[in-house]
């Protein structure tokens, strides 16, 4: 097949967000599987230079340009974005800002597969929805939405997330406030928000709402792959809710509800113990402790994990 020349990308990239363990990889599977749409694996570098640009002074200065370049080339996730070409080959390119850089190692991404459009399916990304948004601002962000008691339930079996039920509410709490107040600013024509649950029971109806939002047309494949089926190329895991249900314990549920319940409920979820009470400020400590214990390293590996998570 013939790759796209970089000058026939699509200018309307999406970028698929949520607070993490939503469901973001599910769905960016089935965009970059059953669409045109080009979809990365997990970047995290291009909020961390976002951040950082004055560090490297005026990006019109050669100098400046490489050193940007050849910073993002040592990352391990921008050499998953083949073709991954060196800081000097990125610097050497037609780019005058940040932005324009990053929409030409997406569209070469894109390119290299074959496809006119990219898409980013960073979930974390939505904590800085609000200068991507305006350092993109053609992009369309698709916020997936899970029940935070089961994301809750998933990142705590995670080596680098909360390690117990009062730091896992508040990392879900504040991860759906974020994204949602930035989010509720743009236009409905650049921010959806999509339930997670939704998407699993009702599969057609939510894919055809992603892709009209998205401008992209549904395939027959991404149709037939809704509609299930023997034949089917992908399954959907159409029963992966309501985990908690089982797997939490009261105490555990009744935490997290007394500090995020009204989150959940502004996206639909009802509690399940409507009168549950923030701990106290002794049992908030303890928690607080046991989060920081727990996220010592144990063995050299997790040694590792925990010297690479602080470089981050």
């Amino acid at each position: 097949m013939p790759q796209p020349h970089l000058s026939s990308i699509d200018d309307s990239p999406l970028f698929i967000i949520g607070s993490g363990r939503c469901g973001t990889t599910m769905l960016a599977e089935l965009l970059g599987r059953f669409t045109g749409i080009a979809v990365t694996p997990e970047t995290h570098f291009v909020t961390k230079y976002l951040s950082r640009l004055e560090h490297f002074g005026d990006l019109s200065e050669p100098a400046n340009r490489l050193k940007l370049c050849d910073a993002i080339a040592r990352e391990p996730r921008y050499k998953l974005l083949k073709p991954a070409w060196d800081g000097a080959t990125l610097a050497a390119e037609s780019w005058s800002d940040y932005g324009d850089l990053l929409r030409m190692i997406y569209g070469r991404f894109a390119a290299a597969q074959g496809k006119q459009r990219w898409a980013d399916q960073t979930p974390f990304y939505g904590l800085h929805l609000d200068t991507l948004a305006a350092r993109l601002a053609e992009a369309k962000f698709v916020h997936l939405i899970r029940d935070g008691r089961d994301c809750a339930l998933s990142v705590m079996r995670t080596y680098w997330g909360p390690t117990n039920m009062y730091r896992a509410a508040l990392w879900w709490r504040d991860a759906m406030q974020s994204i949602t107040e930035s989010g509720c600013a743009l236009d409905d024509s650049r921010y959806l928000e999509v339930r997670y649950e939704d998407l699993l029971s009702r599969p057609l109806e939510q894919m055809q709402k992603i892709c009209d939002f998205a401008g992209e047309p549904m395939t027959d494949r991404l149709a037939a792959v809704c509609r299930g089926g023997p034949g089917a190329e992908y399954r959907l895991k159409r029963r992966n809710t309501d985990k908690w249900r089982i797997a939490l314990g009261a105490d555990q549920i009744r935490i997290f509800e007394a500090l995020a319940g009204a989150e959940l409920e502004k996206s639909g979820y009802p509690r399940f113990y409507p009168g549950a009470r923030v701990p106290g400020r002794m049992i908030r400590w303890c928690y607080r402790v046991d989060h920081r214990i727990r996220s010592l390293p144990a063995n050299v590996s997790d040694v590792m994990r925990w010297a690479r998570r602080l470089a981050a």
